[in-house]
């Protein structure tokens, strides 16, 4: 194989490597933020550029080709692999209500067994039901609250997974008067 398609598929290749490194200390350290992120990219990268240049520098007719070949490649792999990676450690949060119907001053039972990670498990419901009362993070599946006055509310559920991964879903709960 010619040095240069080497140069650019095994940037393709480390692209791929740096998003699962990415990934990895995402779930060992509890989140990183996309700085931190791109930092662990553009570290891989500077690595990778400096092994190739000392290894096929004699080899390559332009050596500024090394630093250009395949850089495209490294970071649409990049990108893509760790997009991917974090929409599959993502968990997917959904609930529901009873009674349907719901009037002051009775209880709501809120319902998130239907949520689900697809990589691991919850470990954690965090509940705001929207009508300034506490914010409540549990573990249990169900959880149950009392409006005191009609209106909408906002009820806004976050699930989190045991890599440390949260996702929120919102509903608008109508609750009436009796």
């Amino acid at each position: 194989m010619e040095p240069l398609s080497l140069i650019y598929w095994s940037r393709a290749g480390l692209g791929l490597g740096a998003a699962l490194l990415c990934t990895m200390l995402n779930i060992l350290l509890n989140g990183l933020n996309l700085f931190s992120n791109i930092s662990v990219a553009l570290i891989v990268y500077i690595v990778a550029y400096y092994i190739y240049k000392w290894r096929f520098f004699a080899q390559v007719e332009k050596p500024s080709k090394i630093a250009t070949h395949g850089i495209g490649a490294y970071f649409m792999t990049w990108i893509l692999t760790l997009g991917l990676f974090f929409t599959i450690l993502q968990p997917i949060a959904v609930f529901t209500y009873s009674p349907q119907f719901p009037v002051t001053d009775n209880t709501v039972t809120f319902n998130a067994s239907n949520s689900y990670s697809s990589t691991g498990y919850i470990i954690s419901y965090k509940w705001d039901f929207g009508d300034g009362g506490d914010i409540t993070t549990i573990t249990n599946l169900t959880k149950t609250h009392v409006y005191a006055t009609s209106g909408n509310y906002t009820v806004n559920l976050i699930v989190t997974n045991n890599y440390g991964f949260s996702t929120a879903v919102e509903e608008i709960v109508e609750v009436k008067a009796p």
